[in-house]
């Protein structure tokens, strides 16, 4: 087991310090998750086809039947993929790391993207320009609700915040602690004893 837990640690850093100067790499692995929405069972799939092109893919499901399916084509990177009932309307959403550029910031750079299942579809709930500083990761707190972001100061330090959905995107709520060095905040977000505040 302490054999596995280096290994993630070791990706992680690796994956933390390659977004220094821009240089974005992903390195990501296909990927189902299952999950109930409503009184159906559903895969949730993302695959990568190339660097620059991923597909997200829903299978839904009724007593082991195929009911439907839906896909979006993300012309961009994906870095993670979860889920988690981020607008608390009682089913999960998908939520996904990306890289890209966005409208207010021409770099390419960590996003935060959210979407919906509803009615056998993929729906875009959320898809995000940028959080309070450069995003480094993230998790989401089943419990409060909350994304609970790893993000890189400018004076190149660490800070774990916290985000809630508010009507039509993530609100800032807090920071949880600021000016920390990496393995102070890789320990905030990734031990699971750590609980979102309020």
């Amino acid at each position: 087991m302490l054999f596995f837990i280096r290994i993630f640690i070791s990706c992680l850093i690796m994956i933390l310090f390659s977004c220094e100067k821009n240089e974005v790499k992903v390195y990501f692995i296909d990927m189902t998750l299952q999950l109930k929405c409503d009184s159906l069972s559903v895969d949730a799939t993302i695959t990568r086809k190339n660097d620059s092109l991923f597909i997200l893919r829903t299978d839904f499901f009724y007593e082991n039947k195929k009911t439907g399916s839906d896909f979006r084509q993300l012309p961009f990177p994906v870095f993670k993929f979860i889920t988690g009932d981020v607008d608390r309307d009682g089913n999960p959403d998908l939520i996904l790391g990306t890289i890209k550029k966005t409208r207010f910031d021409k770099e390419p750079g960590k996003r935060i993207s959210i979407f919906s299942l509803k009615d056998m579809k993929i729906k875009t709930l959320w898809m995000g320009s940028r959080l309070s500083r450069p995003l480094v990761d993230f998790r989401f707190d089943d419990e409060s609700g909350k994304i609970i972001s790893l993000e890189k100061e400018q004076n190149g330090t660490w800070l774990v915040a916290e985000y809630q959905w508010e009507k039509f995107g993530l609100k800032f709520i807090r920071y949880i602690k600021r000016n920390c060095n990496l393995v102070q905040t890789i320990n905030m977000i990734y031990n699971p004893g750590f609980q979102a505040g309020d």
